[in-house]
């Protein structure tokens, strides 16, 4: 079954602040859905993100 996590739930498991998931998922780093108002970021990703350091889809962030 598919599990879609929130922002607070992904930042408790890599230990960051939901705004920093937030704004990886803003910048196209990590994939996620929109559910209302509301992100939510498959529990594959994520899993990927720390398997590869890199989630299905995710577009690299480019340095300026």
């Amino acid at each position: 079954m598919l599990k879609l996590l929130t922002a607070v739930e992904v930042g408790t498991r890599l230990a960051l602040s939901p705004v920093t998931i937030r704004g990886w998922v803003r910048a196209g780093r990590l994939p996620a859905v929109r559910v209302g108002r509301m992100i939510r970021v498959r529990e594959d990703d994520l899993e990927a993100l720390l398997r590869f350091g890199a989630a299905p889809g995710w577009r690299r962030m480019q340095r300026r």
